[in-house]
């Protein structure tokens, strides 16, 4: 079946006057504020979840280059850089 609709907006008229004329004029605007609406929630999701991620991968960023850092600069050091230290065994035979 085959459905045709005649929607007639009309700048100027009061609500009386767009109810006779087919309502069309009601449509309109909720159709044009969800639109809006829906393009702002979006947006603002959008924001939170990046401004989420900022504040988990920027601290997590900071805090893996300061890890590699230490360890680069802890496999640069030369291996002739040992501790040497003197010491004396004392055994318990030793003192009978």
């Amino acid at each position: 079946m085959l459905k045709i609709y005649r929607k007639i907006v009309v700048l100027g008229q009061t609500g009386k006057q767009r109810l006779a004329a087919g309502g069309a004029g009601l449509q309109v605007k909720p159709k044009i504020l969800n639109a809006l609406a829906l393009a702002a929630g979006a947006a603002a999701a959008v924001l939170m979840l990046s401004v989420f991620f900022a504040l988990l991968v920027i601290p997590g960023g900071i805090i893996a280059y300061l890890v590699w850092r230490k360890f680069r600069k802890l496999q640069s050091q030369p291996a002739d850089e040992s501790l040497t230290a003197e010491y004396t065994v004392i055994k318990d035979a030793d003192k009978q």
